[in-house]
């Protein structure tokens, strides 16, 4: 179990040492992926904002059809459920029994 943790901790370092250069590298893709469809659709002059990073072909693709009219709708904030709780949880000794107090009715 202690091998497998290390290795974790290990795969984890690396990752987050190549994280700017995976980011780096999906900033390129999504570079080529606008360049060749506002090729194919004759719209050169026209640049997604900054917010289309991470666009999917189909709302690239409905941009550039309709001249940079049409963009995405942003995502609403998730409501909250509507048995949703509210829930404190305290960490440390001195709170353990109050916390466990205090999580909600049930």
């Amino acid at each position: 179990a202690e091998r497998s943790l290390l290795d974790s901790l290990a795969h984890s370092a690396l990752a987050m040492s190549s994280l700017p250069l995976l980011l780096e590298q999906l900033a390129s893709a999504q570079r080529a992926v606008v360049e060749a469809l506002s090729s194919e659709y004759f719209c050169e002059d026209l640049e997604p904002p900054s917010c289309a990073f991470g666009w999917g072909e189909e709302a690239l693709r409905d941009y550039f059809e309709t001249g940079g009219e049409s963009a995405p709708p942003k995502a609403a904030p998730a409501a909250p459920a509507a048995d949703a709780r509210p829930v404190i949880v305290c960490l440390g000794d001195s709170l353990t029994e109050f916390g466990s107090h205090v999580v909600g009715p049930k």
